[in-house]
């Protein structure tokens, strides 16, 4: 009896918490341009982009990146749920890019786990490095206001993707940090995100993009 009295308490706060969310939510389309695009790799394969622009711009702004698996869409005609997640960057002012990988939600192409870099004798081969280097090039000369600087980051499945970016990175991709990243490559990682965990430590390079 007492065990499920706590845990009816506790879903209770749960669904309290959880409709104080919602409700403190900021109203996303006040705040953000959202622009939608299918962006053609080298070989002709198109991935599922949201590019969100802050209104109030107060100059040209870098763009900041996270491919991922686990789909970006919020539905017709809503705002990416990626963006709310991102709500502490807000008032540092960074064009939002987050993008569906090959063969994943609504990008073409065929979905291979942990995608190998191609081989480098194969003029046409493609990758998750070269597939954000493509993303990169049509965003800086596509997207209005930015400033031709770029960052990616990611956790875990999406921080692989971050590593990926760097094997043979675009000119104007600055930084990639990630956190727990599958490849073990583990840049400031933080475990399993233990409560208390503050994240990853910048690095300067990191901290010289964010003070921009």
């Amino acid at each position: 009896m007492v065990m499920r009295l706590v845990c009816s308490l506790v879903l209770l706060v749960m669904a309290a918490s959880a409709q104080e969310d919602r409700n403190t939510r900021p109203d996303l389309a006040t705040l953000f341009e959202k622009k939608e695009a299918m962006i053609a790799m080298r070989d002709g394969v198109k991935l599922h982009t949201e590019i969100y622009t802050p209104r109030e711009a107060s100059g040209p702004l870098p763009l900041l990146m996270k491919r991922t698996p686990y789909g970006i869409s919020g539905g017709p005609g809503a705002y990416s749920r990626e963006l709310y997640g991102d709500k502490h960057l807000y008032a540092d002012q960074y064009i939002f890019v987050y993008q569906d990988i090959r063969g994943r939600y609504g990008s073409g192409g065929e979905f291979q786990m942990n995608r190998p870099v191609h081989d480098p004798s194969d003029a046409h081969g493609v990758d998750e490095s070269t597939d954000t280097y493509d993303t990169i090039a049509w965003l800086v000369k596509n997207i209005p206001n930015n400033n031709g600087r770029v960052g990616i980051r990611g956790v875990s499945y999406d921080g692989f993707l971050a590593d990926m970016a760097m094997v043979n990175p675009h000119p104007a991709l600055d930084f990639a940090p990630k956190m727990h990243a599958k490849t073990l490559l583990l840049e400031g990682n933080c475990g399993h995100l233990a409560p208390g965990c503050e994240g990853a430590r910048l690095t300067p390079a990191v901290a010289a993009f964010l003070a921009q």
